[in-house]
């Protein structure tokens, strides 16, 4: 599959697997995601504190976490390999990661204070 759709870069293009447990699956409710596609690049190594989270059936990772006994480094680490701000606005599941985001933000933000 084309990976580069910057035609299409605000509907979802393909899905991706998601990890159970995972920081994406709790936030989108699902084992399962749609997303856009607009790179050109994909994630070639991913380091040991890491893990993907969300993989393509081609097997291209689209999402990565921080690994769960890293949680010393980060407590909210959540890459992702599509934009779902270009999505939120038409479609659940990249609302409810947004959403999550910004919780997230807050309750780091309230145990700093």
């Amino acid at each position: 599959m084309d990976h580069c759709r910057n035609a299409a870069k605000e509907e979802i293009v393909h899905e991706v697997m998601v990890s159970p447990g995972s920081l994406l699956a709790t936030a989108v409710g699902s084992r399962r995601l749609g997303v856009n596609s607009t790179y050109h690049q994909t994630v070639g190594r991913i380091p040991k504190v890491l893990r993907p989270t969300a993989v393509s059936r081609e097997g291209i990772v689209d999402g990565l976490e921080l690994d769960a006994a890293r949680t010393d480094v980060s407590p909210n680490l959540l890459a992702v390999q599509f934009h779902p701000e270009r999505l939120w606005a038409r479609y659940q599941q990249p609302l409810a990661l947004c959403q999550s985001f910004t919780v997230a933000c807050r309750r780091n933000r309230q145990q700093e204070v």
